[in-house]
């Protein structure tokens, strides 16, 4: 079986103003290190796709996203909301 290796994501915060380069081997790494650029605590956020809303919640479906896949980090109070290019 092929182990983990790190990959490259995109990520934006929940207002789409902030984005930056992430790299990570698991959904924990990538909620750890967004968090800490953003100044959330990783405990109180979600990852979700950015395109659609779909919240990665467990290691197995984010093992399948593509590398620079852009994804949303939200905190706790905030909310998954389309981008203008989604309307």
């Amino acid at each position: 079986m092929e182990g983990k290796r790190r990959r490259p994501y995109k990520v934006c915060d929940s207002e789409r103003t902030k984005t930056t380069g992430i790299v990570a081997e698991s959904l924990q790494e990538l909620k750890e290190r967004a968090c800490s650029k953003f100044g959330a605590a990783p405990a109180n956020c979600r990852v979700f796709l950015d395109s659609d809303g779909t919240e990665i919640d467990d290691e197995e479906y984010f093992s399948y996203l593509e590398d620079q896949t852009k994804l949303m980090i939200v905190s706790e109070g905030e909310e998954w909301t389309a981008g203008q290019e989604s309307e």
